[in-house]
């Protein structure tokens, strides 16, 4: 009876665990179809919406498959629904996948194909990259670009196709588009109303955007409150005139900055004691007119001589001269005396990595003094051990008082040093270089580009470690920067740095200003980006969570950043805008297929900054690239510049004999003319190229870029986005002013700038050189001299 009861009791909880497992199997069974349902609507609404899939989107409806997939998983492992009804959801959900992982790519064909009127407006039809890359609507779009191939092209068609695309359609006035500058912002409103008939696009430069955003808030602004480019210039060349001439202190932060100007000290100086003695070992030292010597002190002894004058004259000084066999460290003919610098410690012994042992080293100075004084002449002696790297005026009033003292052995009268003027040293240090003046307003824009005021910069010098050269050029520009900053406070001015400063601290203050008013911002020549810049576009895309942002521009046309530009915004955009969709366009219509190939042969010597893409050419024709090579030795460069002047002009000459424009024909130049103490001076080339062309009647356009009718002959700098049929590079030479610039050292605008990417000195001039050589659409020419021929040519040839 028992077991009977056992047993009914079992059957009655085995139907209950039955009639559960039912309710469960149900249950999971509705949600599966519910959540299957979901997804299957999901899909559809992205078939049918005719848009873009973003990223974002994208990513959480693949989520949404991949989650389902796994919940089914543990369906079959745990027998909840049957094997077949699962596989049958699994070969629909892997459709679903595929589905939405396929979406974009047969959405952009068929936009292709839909929107084909908008593909011919231009000169050329737009390729399939080029149309990718304006259909491609992701949050944040960037479009890699070669050079000539259309990127300012892409823009202008992407403006267009934004607002003839259905079903989502944009409004132009919630268009922004920027440019950087004035003539190009021009030229996209031109393109958009002769092509397209839009005329309300915001089009903008970055400084207009900013005003515009000031005056939003009230401020008013008349023509006088603005100080631009030129007008900088001209303010904080006065500021530095003024402490120049009237603050001694000043001047000496300035012969400090001197002393330094042909430094090649680099931050690394070894980390073992191995490494800190082959380092001391190999260190060049150069004087301020750029003579290599021994030891810091040499360098000192020889800067004091060519900074000094004795009794109001210059001072001749010799470094190591031929003297009977030997070479003393100094030599004065002026006054028959010599110097030298014994490299001997308190102990009478030589430092660690020197080359000879004491033993030989004592002896070559016995040997020398033993010589001095046989030939009864003027000798001054100092030692390495009276030499302190943190006290050098010390030192340096040592030299003075053995010089004046040994000279009043042989000669009658007293004995003065002075310092030389400020147009003095000029000459000495830059010879037929420039002043400063260049590098401190590039210094000054860079810093306030970065959101670095005087007190930063101050900060920044005393806390971080520089090289001597970066401390002495940042100790310099501080004073004048501070001063520059004051007068325009004190004169209620703004500069175009300010505008966009300013603007960003609006935004910062006001949530509402500009708020909901964009749905894409476009932006031209993004390689060109600066922090500032970036902090705008990010706080407008703040106030607008909505706006989708599209930037097209060639990394390896980035040459700004001399005026503060950060190719990092560039080559690493995915850090900056999160899951970015990239676009290359990489078809080059400009230029021959030569000039094309060796472009891109040049600019892979830059691996360490710049994104690597294929570049083709959409002309095949076989142009060689002519390199012209001057062969006068090097004392005789004076015919080298003749010789290149005669020979580039006696080419335009003949060009436009046979039927080519003045327009056709464009001669490019690292430098035109240099700034120096008393003014401008043209380069000896183009100074002959010029009187060449005045003679024989043939019009030339000097620096300006729009010319019709003229040969235009312009920096390198002012070419970017044109072209000519003919393009000639002069003075392509290892020089002050050649490719690469010998006198332009970036490095000294390290303190005014903040993650910026590190580079080699010659990465932006590589960058430069292929500006240059991509503006030739036909016929290349490149001079050169052979003495002193630019290592870039190895690189092209």
């Amino acid at each position: 009876m028992i077991g009977f009861l056992i047993g009914r009791d079992s059957d009655k909880r085995m139907a209950e665990l039955r009639a559960r497992n039912n309710s469960i199997t149900k249950s999971i069974g509705e949600r599966i179809k519910q959540r299957e349902c979901t997804i299957r609507e999901q899909v559809e609404e992205i078939i049918h919406s005719g848009t873009y899939l973003t990223y974002n989107k994208k990513e959480r409806r693949l989520k949404a498959i991949i989650s389902f997939e796994e919940d089914l998983s543990y369906c079959d492992k745990n027998d909840v629904l049957e094997r077949g009804i699962i596989e049958a959801k699994r070969k629909k959900l892997k459709q679903h996948f595929q589905t939405i992982s396929n979406y974009n790519k047969k959405f952009i064909e068929q936009r292709k194909k839909h929107y084909t009127y908008l593909w011919t407006k231009g000169l050329l039809s737009l390729d399939d990259e080029q149309q990718t890359a304006i259909i491609t609507d992701d949050k944040h779009n960037l479009v890699v670009a070669a050079a000539g191939s259309g990127k300012t092209e892409v823009l202008i068609t992407r403006i267009a196709y934004l607002i003839a695309r259905k079903p989502d359609h944009v409004k132009p006035k919630r268009i922004l588009a920027i440019a950087y500058q004035r003539k190009a912002k021009e030229e996209i409103e031109q393109r958009l109303r002769d092509r397209f008939n839009i005329k309300n696009v915001n089009v903008r430069t970055f400084h207009k955007l900013g005003k515009d955003i000031l005056e939003e808030t009230g401020r008013e602004f008349r023509r006088t409150d603005i100080v631009d480019g030129n007008k900088k210039h001209e303010v904080i060349q006065k500021i530095f005139d003024n402490k120049i001439r009237n603050e001694p202190d000043f001047y000496k932060l300035f012969l400090q900055f001197v002393k330094t100007l042909h430094d090649k000290e680099t931050k690394e100086k070894g980390e073992t004691k191995a490494e800190a003695l082959i380092y001391a070992r190999e260190r060049a030292y150069y004087s301020m007119n750029n003579v290599r010597v021994n030891s810091r002190a040499e360098k000192e002894i020889l800067d004091f001589f060519l900074a000094y004058k004795l009794n109001g004259k210059p001072i001749g000084v010799k470094y190591e001269p031929d003297v009977d066999g030997f070479r003393p460290d100094f030599y004065l003919p002026q006054y028959d005396l010599f110097i030298e610098h014994w490299a001997l410690n308190e102990k009478g012994e030589v430092p660690d990595w020197f080359s000879q042992s004491t033993e030989e080293y004592r002896k070559s100075m016995e040997m020398k003094k033993k010589w001095f004084t046989e030939h009864d002449k003027m000798l001054v002696e100092t030692f390495a051990y009276e030499y302190d790297e943190d006290d050098p005026d010390k030192f340096i009033e040592l030299l003075k008082k053995r010089v004046i003292k040994t000279l009043q052995t042989k000669h009658d009268g007293n004995f003065e040093f002075t310092l030389k003027t400020y147009e003095e040293i000029v000459d000495v240090a830059w010879q037929s270089y420039r002043t400063p003046i260049d590098d401190i307003v590039n210094f000054i824009t860079s810093a306030k580009t970065y959101g670095l005021t005087p007190s930063k910069i101050a900060s920044r010098l005393q806390k971080t470690e520089w090289t001597r050269k970066q401390l002495a050029f940042g100790s310099l520009t501080l004073p004048v920067y501070s001063a520059y900053e004051e007068l325009l406070k004190e004169h209620e001015k703004i500069d175009f740095e300010d505008m966009i400063n300013n603007a960003i601290e609006a935004l910062d203050n006001d949530r509402n200003l500009r708020a909901d008013v964009y749905d894409h911002i476009l932006i031209d020549e993004y390689q060109d980006i600066s922090a500032q810049r970036y902090k705008l576009i990010k706080k407008l895309l703040e106030r607008n969570p909505k706006c989708k942002l599209f930037c097209v521009g060639d990394d390896w046309q980035s040459v700004m950043g001399f005026s503060g530009s950060n190719l990092n915004f560039f080559v690493n955009f995915d850090k900056f805008f999160e899951n970015p969709a990239t676009t290359k366009i990489s078809t080059n219509y400009r230029s021959v297929k030569s000039i094309v190939d060796a472009g891109a042969d040049l600019i892979k010597n830059n691996s360490s900054c710049q994104i690597q893409k294929p570049t083709l050419s959409n002309r095949e024709e076989v142009r060689p690239i002519r390199v012209l090579r001057s062969p006068h030795k090097k004392k005789y460069e004076g015919n080298y510049h003749r010789q290149t002047a005669e020979d580039c002009f006696t080419r335009v000459a003949n060009y436009i004999k046979h039927g080519y424009s003045p327009r056709d024909i464009l001669i490019l130049t690292r430098y035109m003319r240099t700034r120096v103490a008393r003014g401008y001076r043209f380069l000896s080339i183009i100074r002959t190229f010029m009187e060449k062309a005045k003679e024989n009647g043939i019009k030339i356009a000097y620096g300006n870029a729009e010319a019709q009718s003229k040969v235009r002959l312009l920096t390198v700098h002012k070419s970017k986005g044109l072209e000519a049929k003919v393009v000639f590079i002069l003075n392509v030479i290892k020089d002050a002013y050649g490719f690469p610039c010998e006198i332009d050292d970036p490095s000294i605008y390290e303190p005014a700038r903040e993650n910026y990417p590190p580079q080699d000195q010659k990465e932006e001039e590589r960058r430069l050189f292929y500006v240059a050589m991509t503006r030739a659409k036909e016929d290349l020419y490149i001079y050169t001299w052979e003495p002193a021929k630019s290592e870039f040519l190895e690189e092209i040839e």
